[in-house]
């Protein structure tokens, strides 16, 4: 490996898994913002510092993930465009909404989305959202692979993709989070994005680029991804989370059956988290076993 090579360079070398690494949010908080993004977005960018940064204590406390974005390709709109997402299993949702003056976010009741509930501030999508980390502040990877899968994908899908600042995981760029399901994708290609696309939007995950479900713990994210790839439950079939206990999670299955999936941490290979970064050890998940509950 030669030292101009980036982080996602490395990552990918070095087989570094990507299942169980999907950020954790229950739900997202989206503000259009044109122009640059900083390095932290909500507080280094166009954007009031004071508004970004209550916005993000507020969202974090709720266990949401707030972002900036802007449409690909597109000049903004006149107002600023708001979208409520809400990631958890069997009660995801999108709601959209037009703001004049940024702070009135922070006049918006985020509660409910926590809990899965409609803030009734918005219309309700009808489609699915596709968001494409380019924060190119945070590292160099995201704009450079991040801004041609949007352009792709916005082609694909017009008016339903947006840019977005920093989700984590620079080093599986160019990642996808798809809406309001909170699937989240890294290592997309600008040759596959409109297939991602079209496999979410048929009920399928695309199981090699899937990092994981955000509203799952990253242990939960890992054992659905060993379910699908031991052949225990296909790409379009929908599974639920039925508990977590020390390790130990267990799902129902379409036909009635229920399995446990024990998996462990284990030490992944030594690479940067992102560019320019010193090489750490990386966590990864290991299967321990899957049985009938």
């Amino acid at each position: 490996m030669t030292d101009s090579a980036t982080c996602t360079d490395i990552s990918l070398a070095l087989g570094e898994s990507m299942g169980g690494t999907a950020p954790a949010a229950l739900g997202w908080v989206l503000l259009e913002q044109k122009g640059a993004w900083g390095a932290k977005a909500l507080t280094e960018s166009g954007l009031d510092q004071d508004v970004g940064a209550e916005l993000e204590r507020r969202a974090k406390a709720l266990g949401l993930k707030a972002l900036l974005v802007k449409p690909p390709g597109r000049d903004p709109s006149k107002g600023r465009t708001v979208f409520l997402a809400s990631s958890i299993q069997d009660a995801s949702f999108v709601e959209e909404l037009e703001i004049g003056d940024p702070a009135e976010i922070l006049e918006l009741d985020l509660a409910p989305l926590a809990r899965g509930e409609l803030t009734g501030a918005g219309a309700l999508a009808d489609a699915p959202l596709y968001l494409v980390c380019t924060n190119g502040k945070r590292d160099a990877c995201c704009s450079r692979l991040g801004r041609a899968v949007a352009r792709s994908l916005a082609s694909a899908r017009p008016g339903r993709v947006w840019e977005c600042s920093h989700i984590g995981g620079h080093r599986f760029a160019a990642n996808v989070v798809c809406l309001p399901e909170g699937l989240c994708y890294g290592r997309v290609q600008p040759g596959n994005a409109a297939l991602l696309a079209e496999e979410h939007e048929a009920g399928r995950v695309v199981l090699e680029l899937l990092r994981g479900r955000s509203a799952f713990p990253p242990a939960v994210q890992a054992a659905e991804h060993f379910l699908r790839a031991h052949g225990r439950v296909g790409a379009g079939e929908r599974i639920s989370l039925i508990q977590v206990d020390d390790g130990r999670t267990t799902f129902d299955l379409p036909g009635g059956q229920r399995l446990s999936v024990d998996v462990a941490e284990a030490e992944g290979p030594v690479r940067p988290a992102s560019c320019g970064a010193e090489p750490e050890a990386s966590a990864r998940f290991k299967l321990i076993s899957i049985a009938e509950h």
